[in-house]
């Protein structure tokens, strides 16, 4: 079954592993797409994965987003 374009919430899972160094342009990058794709989905959900504790502060900052960190 098919839901049309503008049902539920989109949601972006991804693995970031090495992608999200502290001031690195992967990190640039990262942080870019996120907002990239932000813009175009409002009510998003961007799961991250492999991401250390330390940098969930950094994504709140750069992103002026709440995020919640949480092991596995």
């Amino acid at each position: 079954m098919r839901f049309p374009k503008d049902v539920g919430i989109p949601i972006m899972t991804w693995n970031i592993e090495g992608k999200a160094l502290v001031d690195s342009p992967q990190q640039k990058c990262t942080i870019d797409y996120i907002e990239e794709w932000g813009s175009s989905n409002t009510n998003g959900v961007v799961v991250l994965q492999e991401v250390r504790r330390f940098q969930k502060n950094i994504f709140e900052k750069q992103l002026d987003k709440s995020c919640v960190w949480k092991p596995y």
